[in-house]
């Protein structure tokens, strides 16, 4: 196999559109998806002061904070952010089929985080990630992985449908089962009773720390490489206590702690509950505030920037949910984890399909075993 820098087999593009933009698809960064290699979302018509082109076929490259992983192949024609780079297969060199793999790799995303500027937003630019080295067989050889890789991309995507059909039935059966005028709008503070002792915590790098996943991912230990060796004040946690992110909230950042992390700290931008566990159980406590109406309160309500929106505890506390009796929880907490055996199952699926995925990529063709410069 040849060896090649990203620059050899593809160009960035910087083209400016130019006339009506009515109609014409809109790509920001949240159109991007971790790990996906297709463009799937964007919008059409909407307000915005966006001016690069790209064409069908180009690598829409996420440049800012690229640990993110961000890079898919445009299906269409359209506009997209400055914060986007836009990279095209030279045909002669590369198979355009091929090079969105190549791109949404764990490697090249390292070397770019490694090469990237900025403190608060970092970025990296096309003549520092052009230099991303990596094997290329010929081209028949690459017409033949790119079939593979897409195959396997095909069921990948059919996996995460399946999944995300799954979680929609869980959340239909939610709807149809409880949302009735029968049962009453409850506060949470009706339900919880926050934790407000607070600690001095004098040797930070002695604890076990707990950070909140988006989207109700779950309740996790922080790793952190480098502890500030400074005294805070906050909160010590509890096992079954329910926790929240004051600034992600919105992004569903909730959870319940672990055994596994019983006594860890978190600073005063995570408050914890004691949950009344005869009025409510886990289970439904954290479908509930996962739901599209309670999001749509804390979206209502938070406070500051765009990226930085607080919620208060006295906020959160005065969001309703709907409280039916312990008995009809139980009974959907029982449908749900009957379901939730079919999405664990396609889960490990989808994890072990991305595996393969990378795997091919890996050992097969792009990786040069050797750190890129």
């Amino acid at each position: 196999m040849t060896t090649y820098h990203l620059s050899d087999v593809a160009t960035v593009c910087s083209e400016t559109f130019k006339g009506n933009k009515k109609g014409v698809p809109i790509v920001g960064l949240e159109h991007l998806i971790p790990e996906d290699v297709t463009l799937n979302n964007w919008d059409v018509d909407i307000d915005n002061t966006f001016t690069k082109s790209f064409k069908r076929g180009d690598v829409l490259f996420g440049r800012r904070r690229a640990y993110l992983k961000k890079a898919a192949q445009a299906p269409i024609d359209g506009i997209c952010s400055g914060d986007i780079t836009v990279i095209r297969a030279i045909p002669e060199v590369v198979s355009p089929r091929l090079l969105p793999f190549i791109i949404q790799d764990d490697h090249l995303f390292d070397f770019a985080v490694g090469k990237s500027a900025g403190s608060l937003s970092p970025r990296v630019k096309w003549e520092h990630l052009g230099r991303y080295e990596f094997r290329l067989p010929d081209m028949a050889e690459q017409e033949k992985l790119a079939d593979l890789l897409w195959s396997i991309d095909k069921a990948l995507q059919a996996y995460k449908q399946l999944a995300s059909v799954t979680i929609d039935m869980i959340k239909a059966h939610f709807i149809e089962m409880f949302w009735s005028e029968k049962y009453p709008f409850v506060e949470m503070k009706d339900l919880l009773h926050q934790n407000t002792k607070t600690e001095r915590i004098t040797n930070p790098q002695d604890e076990k720390y707990v950070t909140v996943a988006l989207y109700g991912k779950g309740v996790r230990e922080r790793n952190i490489e480098k502890y500030d060796p400074k005294p805070f004040t906050g909160y010590r946690v509890h096992a079954g206590q329910f926790i929240y992110s004051r600034i992600d909230a919105r992004n569903g950042a909730f959870g319940i702690i672990p055994e596994e992390l019983d006594g860890a700290v978190v600073s005063k931008d995570f408050p914890t509950f004691d949950i009344d566990s005869e009025r409510i159980t886990n289970e439904y406590l954290m479908f509930s505030v996962l739901e599209d109406n309670f999001i749509q309160q804390i979206n209502r309500n938070s406070i500051g920037t765009t990226n930085r929106q607080r919620v208060s505890e006295e906020a959160f506390m005065s969001y309703e949910i709907k409280l039916p009796s312990i008995a009809e929880q139980l009974q959907f907490a029982d449908f749900k984890a009957q379901a939730d055996k079919s999405l664990h199952l396609l889960e490990r699926t989808i994890n072990e399909t991305q595996a393969l995925r990378k795997k091919i990529v890996e050992e097969n063709f792009v990786v040069i075993r050797k750190e890129n410069d």
